[in-house]
This record gives structure tokens, sequence and C-alpha cells, in this order.
């Protein structure tokens, strides 16, 4: 353990080892402290006195580590509800605490804890700079640290939207947590974030898999807002690989919940995707009505456009022209309000299909399908497919056809 508290003493004072090791030892002998070797007391006094820290400190540990470490487990819980007024005077008192002795392995962790205050501030940037820096101490952490660190990593890259790298950080950190005696409620947060990297992944069986996992576990300590979000994942998964039945079981169950704890941001969400799902089956009636009562409920600002597109998109299937129109030109103007790339292509394809089909083809085929083919949003690249490959067939043009339905295929069998 001494050993591995001089690592990361020396990396963070950005010494080399050759620089921490002058006129007191051999570098390789300093090598070999750090890598848990048996070692001269005189020796380690020496190098902790080089490094500002008391040998006494790690010899015998304070009670104050018991305190630290009950603390970090405080804020990481109220990081994952995330309790945001908790959070911050716990952050500041942690500090303080830490400030009163060496304590290498929790002061890691209160720094990985950090990174994850970033990634819910949405400083995307700040916590991708912190975890970075974070790495080069990677050898020196003990085995929550890493646990920590991947799960962070894997969240930052999942806000990222880059699910490949999240999934390869998840998984990283669910060999790390067989390793530690961790609470199922914990175990239940790891489970649930991989299945929405999953579902962002466009695996759905491995989606509905982990989140059956989470949800058993909030099921028994009736963690009601943990189990909504379980069902509105379940009821998403199952309706993207068209199991309808079990979908509305799930949605009805997640709304249920939502109502009890007046979550109206969840509400609009299940009524998005119930009206979804029954566009979906063909019954566009009660589908609108449904994406109808998703808009006049408070939601987030892409949840509100991807409504506006929903239904300006069955207006037109409907051939209620005006209405169309309508949503399309409501919908392009809140998307450019509110900065929202890809929902501004959406809008704007959708206008020119109702003006000009040339035009729309070209928009498509140049510009929407290569968008969301790099964003992996295989339903969207799968319908537009699809589109261009009728267009095409009506038109003849049987290679091109022959083309965006296998595009449209292939799209579809990314969903797992």
């Amino acid at each position: 353990m001494i050993g591995k508290r001089i690592r990361y003493y020396r990396k963070r004072a950005g010494l080399t080892l050759e620089q921490l090791a002058e006129g007191i030892c051999s570098i390789s002998y300093l090598s070999k402290i750090e890598n848990g070797e048996k070692s001269s007391e005189e020796i380690i006094k020496l190098l902790c006195k080089r490094l500002g820290i008391t040998y006494e400190e790690h010899i015998n540990p304070q009670t104050l580590s018991v305190e630290a470490e009950k603390k970090l487990m405080e804020l990481y819980n109220y990081l994952n509800e995330p309790n945001l007024d908790k959070v911050i005077p716990l952050l500041k008192y942690i500090h303080q605490q830490l400030e009163k002795g060496s304590f290498p392995q929790y002061q890691m962790r209160y720094e990985l804890l950090h990174a994850k205050w970033l990634i819910v501030q949405d400083n995307l940037i700040g916590a991708e700079s912190e975890l970075k820096r974070l790495s080069s101490f990677y050898d020196t952490m003990d085995n929550y640290s890493k646990y920590f660190y991947h799960v962070f990593k894997g969240c930052l890259f999942f806000h990222m939207s880059d699910s490949k790298n999240a999934l390869v950080n998840y998984q990283r950190a669910e060999k790390w947590l067989s390793k530690l005696e961790m609470k199922e409620r914990e175990k239940a947060e790891l489970y649930y974030e991989i299945a929405c990297t999953y579902e962002q992944y466009y695996h759905m069986n491995s989606c509905i898999n982990y989140t059956n996992r989470a949800l058993e576990i909030y099921n028994k300590e009736y963690h009601l807002k943990k189990i909504s979000n379980c069902h509105l994942l379940l009821g998403i998964a199952n309706r993207k690989s068209l199991n309808f039945n079990a979908a509305e079981y799930h949605f009805k169950q997640a709304l249920k919940f939502t109502e009890v704890y007046d979550d109206q941001e969840k509400s609009s969400i299940i009524y998005y995707n119930l009206g979804l799902m029954h566009n979906e089956q063909g019954h566009t009636n009660d589908g609108i009505e449904l994406i109808k009562k998703c808009l006049h409920i408070p939601s987030t600002h892409e949840n509100h456009a991807y409504a506006l597109f929903e239904l300006g998109k069955v207006y037109l299937f409907n051939n209620q022209l005006s209405k169309a129109k309508k949503a399309a030109n409501e919908g392009l103007l809140f998307a450019r309000n509110h900065h929202l790339d890809s929902h501004i292509l959406l809008f704007q394809a959708l206008e020119l299909k109702m003006e000009e089909e040339e035009a729309y083809y070209a928009f498509v085929h140049h510009q929407v399908i290569p968008y969301f083919k790099k964003k992996r949003r295989w339903d969207i690249v799968a319908n537009f497919a699809e589109d261009l490959a009728d267009i095409a067939y009506k038109d003849r043009k049987y290679k091109n056809a022959s083309l965006y339905y296998r595009t449209a295929n292939e799209a579809r069998k990314n969903i797992k």
C-alpha cells in the first residue's frame, strides 16, 4: 500500500522516478517500492519527506478515513439520484476533511466523483479533461477508484453519444464490481446505465436483459422513480423490437408510477412513445391524440421537437396537408430557437417532402441519411432509406430502389 501511495504523490508532484530517487536510492529500488516490494523504513521516510507527506500518516491511518469513505458513498448516491441540493455542501465538506491528512485513495475517489458532478452539470469538456488527467494515476487506484473511473468514463461517453466506448468502460466497471462489496442499489445503478447504453447502441435484447436485472433490485427496495424509469426503458426497447403488447404493458406501468410522484416530463415521454407505437401499428387517430397529449405536458426541448415531427409526419401520411405544414413550420422554428441540429434536419426534410419530391430525395440522400448514420440512429436511417426506395421504385429507378431497400434492411439489422 505504501508503494502505491508514494507513486500517487510522486505523480501528483510531477516527478519522474529519477527525480524522486536522486540522492535517496536507485531508480530500480524506487520502482520496486512502488510495485509493492518490501523496503527500508529509512528510505521510505526520506521519500515521504521529499514528497511533503509524513511517514506516520501511512503507518497509522486516522479514523478520518472511515468518515471519508462513508461520505464519499453518500456523495455517489446523491449524484445518482440526483439530489443536487445536497451535492455541493457535501463536496465542500469532503474536500475540507481530506485536507486534514494524506489519504490518496479517498482523494482519488473525491476527484472522480467531482468529474461525475461535472457530467451531471453537462460540463462534458470539463469532465473529459478531469478524467484524462486522472487516467495517469490509474495504476495507483484501488479497486473502488478503478470501478468509479470506468463507470464515470462510460457515463461521459454515453452523454457524448459514443455508445461503443461507453459500453467498453461499463463492461470494465462490471468486472470490478464483482470484486467489490457494493450494495444492491449500486449494482442496480450500473445495470440501468448499461441498459440505457445498449438502447442507445440499438442492442435491444441486451437492453431488456440489463433493465430487468435493475428492475428486480428496485422492486425489492420499492424505489418508485427507479421502477418507473425501468418500465419506461423496457417499453422503448420493446417498441423498437416491435413487441407492441409488452411495450404497452411497460408504458402503462411507468405511467402509473409517474402519476404517483407527479413527474410531468416523464409522463410526456411516455405519451410520446405510446403515440409512436400506435402510429407504427397503423392506429394513427389514437397516435395523434397521444402525441397531442404529450405536447401539452412540459418536457425537454428534444422530446417536444420529436413530438412535433411525429405529428407532422402522421398528418402527412393521412393527407392532412395543412395540419402537416403547420406542425413542420412550428417544429422548424422551435428547433432553430433551441439549436437542435438533428431536429432542424428532420423538419427541413418534412417540409421538402410536402413541396418538391426531387429536392426531398436529394436532401435526404446527401444530408439526412449520412448524418443519422453517424449518430447511429438506425430507426431514422431505416425510415428515410425506405422512403427513398419507394420513390425510386415508383420512378422506375430500380437500381436505386434496390440500394435503398438494402440500406433500410441493414439499418434495421442494427436494432438487435
